[in-house]
């Protein structure tokens, strides 16, 4: 099994909940702020990457797309 360079995943608002969005081709890094359209809200990156991380290694169903 071969690890892909790229994953996406449905980053979500620490908040709210709404899914994040910006701009087509717009990458975030740590250190980012991200802030949701939905509830104006900044999210810190490293937060949010930490969480999805946390989640996703304890579900069993888990996979890379």
């Amino acid at each position: 099994m071969s690890i892909p360079e790229e994953i996406k995943i449905s980053l979500l608002c620490l908040f709210c909940n709404a899914p994040l969005e910006g701009e087509n081709g717009k990458e975030f890094s740590s250190g980012d702020m991200i802030k949701c359209l939905q509830c104006n809200e900044l999210n810190d990156y490293d937060s949010i990457i930490e969480l999805v991380c946390d989640r996703k290694l304890k579900t069993p169903r888990f996979s890379w797309v």
